[in-house]
Order: C-alpha cells, then sequence, then structure tokens
C-alpha cells in the first residue's frame, strides 16, 4: 500500500475522485413528466394488388418553427409519386399515419382534389381487397410484407383513399404537416425523422425515390439512415437519391449547431469536468506537499492541512457548476432540464476520510522517506 501511494499518488487521486462522483452521477437526475416527445409515423402508399408502376417518388421535407414557439419545430411534408398504369383504373391506397398534427391532409390525383375515406367504416372492404393486411381481432392490424415480416399498427393510423389512374401517366400528390420526435432530457434537443419505406414491396415495381430535407438554419444533420445526403442544394437543403430501397424505414436525425467550447464540454460531461479538475487541484495539493517537506521535515505540514478542509468540497461545488458551465456555452438552446440531488450530509464525511488520508498517508511517506535521507 505504502509502494503504491508513494509511486502511483495521481492513480490513487483518480480512483477517489470516481469513488466521490459515482454516486453524484446516479443523483443527478433529470426527472421530466415525459422524457420524450413521440414523432409522426408515415410510410410510402400501399397499393391493392395491381400491375401499376411506380416510376418515382419525391419526398420534400420542410422543417419549421411555431409560430408560438419558434424555438421548436414541426414537419412540413410534400410527396409526389409518378405512377404508370397500363389501363385506366380505380385503385385503392393506403398509408400509414400516425400522429399527425391537427391539420388535413391534402390528397390529389392528376390536380383533382380527393378526399379520404373513413377506416373504421370500411374495414371489411379492406381486409377483403388488401390480402397482405389481417385484423388481429383488436384494433390492430397486422401488415405482412413479401418476406413474412409482420408489421402492427393501429387501425385508426391508417388514411384510405381511392385513385382514378387513366392509362399511362399519373401523378398523386401528398401535403400534410407531421410531428418531429424530439427529447426532453439532455442538455441539446434533437430531432428525428422517420418515413417508413416497406410498402414498395407491394407495388409491380417501384422506381428511385428522391429525398429533399430543408433544416433550420441552426441544425445540422447528426445522423441518417440512409447514408450521406447526394448533393447540398444550398446551405440548410439537402438531397438523395435512393436508387436501392433496401431498408425498413429511413431515419434523419437533427441536432443544433454548437460552439467548439460546447463540444468539448459536452464530450467531457459534467462527470469528465469534475475529474479534470479534481486531479488539477489534486496535483497542486501534492506539489505544495511535496515542496514544504522538502524544505522542513519535522513541522506540520500547513499546506496538507489546507488541502484536506478545501478539495473535497471543491470536487462537488465543481460537478455542479458543471451543469451551468456547459448551458452557458450553448446559450438559449440549452433545455436546462437538469436536477442535481446534492446529499452533502452522506457523502462529504466519506470524501473527507477518503482524500484526507490519502495525503495524509503522502505527506509521513514522504517525512519517512526523507528521514531514512538524512540518517
Amino acid at each position: 500500500m505504502k509502494r503504491i501511494i508513494k509511486k502511483s499518488p495521481i492513480f490513487l487521486i483518480f480512483c477517489l475522485l470516481i469513488i466521490i462522483l459515482f454516486p453524484l452521477k446516479i443523483n443527478a437526475e433529470y426527472s421530466p413528466e415525459k422524457q420524450m416527445n413521440e414523432g409522426s409515423k408515415h410510410s410510402i402508399l400501399f397499393p391493392k394488388v395491381s400491375n401499376a408502376k411506380v416510376i418515382h417518388e419525391i419526398i420534400e421535407i420542410d422543417v419549421v418553427p411555431y409560430f408560438n414557439d419558434p424555438k421548436d419545430y414541426f414537419v412540413n411534408y410534400n410527396i409526389t409519386y409518378h405512377i404508370e398504369s397500363d389501363h385506366e383504373q380505380i385503385l385503392p391506397l393506403i398509408f400509414i399515419a400516425s400522429n399527425f398534427k391537427n391539420s388535413p391532409i391534402n390528397i390529389l390525383i392528376n390536380d383533382k382534389e380527393v378526399n379520404t375515406n373513413s377506416i373504421l367504416e370500411n374495414q371489411n372492404l379492406i381486409f377483403s381487397i388488401f390480402p397482405y393486411i389481417k385484423s388481429d381481432g383488436n384494433e390492430n392490424v397486422c401488415i405482412i410484407d413479401t418476406k413474412n415480416n409482420v408489421n402492427l399498427f393501429n387501425i385508426k393510423e391508417l388514411v384510405y383513399f381511392n385513385s382514378l389512374l387513366k392509362k399511362g401517366k399519373n401523378e398523386i400528390h401528398l401535403n400534410y404537416k407531421g410531428n418531429l420526435e424530439s427529447n426532453n432530457y439532455g442538455f441539446l434537443k434533437n430531432y428525428n425523422l422517420d418515413y417508413y419505406l416497406f410498402p414498395y414491396k407491394f407495388w409491380n415495381s417501384f422506381g428511385p425515390i428522391f429525398v429533399k430535407l430543408n433544416t433550420p438554419p441552426n441544425y445540422k444533420i447528426k445522423q441518417s439512415t440512409i447514408g450521406n445526403p447526394s448533393q447540398k442544394l444550398s446551405k440548410n437543403l439537402y438531397f438523395w437519391r435512393l436508387n436501392k430501397i433496401n431498408k425498413k424505414e429511413f431515419k434523419i436525425s437533427l441536432s443544433p449547431k454548437i460552439s467548439t467550447l460546447s463540444y468539448f464540454l459536452l464530450l467531457l460531461k459534467p462527470v469528465g469536468i469534475t475529474l479534470t479538475f479534481g486531479l488539477l487541484i489534486s496535483l497542486i495539493h501534492i506539489y505544495f506537499i511535496k515542496k514544504f517537506r522538502k524544505k522542513d521535515n519535522h513541522s506540520i505540514n500547513y499546506y496538507l492541512i489546507l488541502g484536506n478542509i478545501i478539495n473535497p468540497p471543491l470536487f462537488y461545488l465543481t460537478y455542479c457548476l458543471s451543469f451551468k458551465l456547459i448551458e452557458w456555452s450553448l446559450g438559449s438552446i440549452a433545455l436546462k432540464n437538469y436536477e442535481y440531488i446534492i446529499s452533502p450530509i452522506l457523502y462529504l464525511p466519506l470524501i473527507y476520510v477518503l482524500y484526507d488520508y490519502t495525503m495524509w498517508f503522502l505527506d509521513i511517506s514522504l517525512k519517512n522517506n526523507t528521514s531514512l535521507k538524512n540518517t
């Protein structure tokens, strides 16, 4: 034990800080009533069994702020299908539309407005003309794709309408507003948007999908399951071309643009900031303990006593202030949803015992070594 403390006081200090910060990390709790805001779920159109072909699909996504809260966002979708039919036909279509905003779904087929039909009033018809949609006996339906994968949805999450297709090329246009999935915890609010792709398998053939995403000026693409954009059309406008559809859905995550300082502080996190500062003040303490013992090997080491009194509370203070430091660096985009529950009565005595004992043992070791050299 003596050899470890003599040779590796820094290692011991690091272990000590870990022990100190472990209960702090547990007690730095975020306690929102709702940790996530659910986003909209929607999909490619489902056709009745048909020989109609989708030449290509264009998905235009515009992330826009709320009028009453410019710091929060929703999505405006404009989706266009270019479809080719070898004969005139009425083609029943369904798509997933879960957790949409309270706004109408506008549908145009060859520039003519079409109304949606009640999904609940047409359940039996839907089950008969869409063989891959099965009822589970309750309010849920199972959508079985061509690989026999089962996708479960509430029947109220489906939108049904009939499309009158002419022979040749047709255009179906959908416009609606959706919610973004977002978090209520952490330092930053990130947004996710989802779009189901698997219904493409129910078409006779499905051409490429073009995705255009217009992000807010202060947000960037954090992650995308469809890879990096094929092209950046402007500062905030991104473009993807999906020639091969091999995923069940695509998901794009957006995060705020932050400064370099904020990036490194978030990388360290409060625990890392406290560990860094704790090691620094511990090394300074060790330096003055050693410096005193080189000059005086008999008197009371006042540097030891002073550091033993001051440093343990500084660990707690640094941990608490690190949250405020990160929030300050982020400015107005910080969520400020952390609540730290500090129990100094429970933890400070333990910190004092561990820290003071380590430093005291180090001082004794230095004092004994100096005495041995002088004899």
